[in-house]
């Protein structure tokens, strides 16, 4: 770990402390303290582990929700999904490898 992310957790371990009412000067077990670290990491690690699949969503044409789009599969620039698609808010979610 760098010297600004050891910062910046130490920073969450004092907010957590004073949250509990604790001063940080009177605690002597750094172990309640690493165990807070621990579970700090371990929600951070969860947060930036989460895929974000919002960039992968098109939007329906409407007029082929229609049937009444004239433009091909090809040049329309909204997704035209087969029946068995599931719409969402008028989006589909795109496959990562369809979009390449």
């Amino acid at each position: 770990m760098n010297t600004q992310s050891n910062s910046s957790e130490l920073q969450l371990v004092r907010v957590l402390l004073f949250q509990a009412k604790l001063d940080p000067l009177s605690v002597i077990d750094t172990s309640a303290a690493n165990s807070a670290l621990a579970v700090v990491n371990a929600n951070l690690n969860n947060m930036l582990n989460v895929k974000d699949s919002r960039w992968l969503q098109l939007e329906v044409c409407r007029e082929f929700q229609r049937n009444k789009c004239t433009r091909p599969d090809t040049e329309c620039k909204f997704a035209h999904p087969p029946a068995h698609v599931e719409v969402q808010n008028g989006r589909v979610t795109a496959c990562y490898d369809s979009i390449k």
